[in-house]
């Protein structure tokens, strides 16, 4: 039932594929353009993230073919995106 744009949105829940995709998918909709998405657990390193972590994998795909985002940044783990 939201219905507000939404500034920042923060993703650090289920670590499943499909659960972190299901966050992306229901809530970055609602993220205005220029607006900012940072996912944990997102960006491979040794001993914490690997490329099948959900957030990993969800991040990958969207650099790929997302068209209304882009990654501007990774610190650590934090992937951080923008909506075009």
């Amino acid at each position: 039932n939201w219905n507000r744009p939404i500034g920042l949105l923060f993703v650090d829940a289920d670590h499943a594929y499909e659960a972190v995709k299901r966050d992306w998918e229901e809530w970055s909709q609602h993220v205005e353009v220029g607006g900012i998405v940072a996912l944990h657990d997102s960006s491979e390193q040794t001993g914490r993230c690997s490329p099948s972590d959900g957030p990993v994998r969800l991040v990958k795909e969207l650099v790929q073919d997302c068209k209304n985002f882009e990654l501007i940044r990774q610190v650590g783990t934090l992937s951080v995106l923008q909506k075009k």
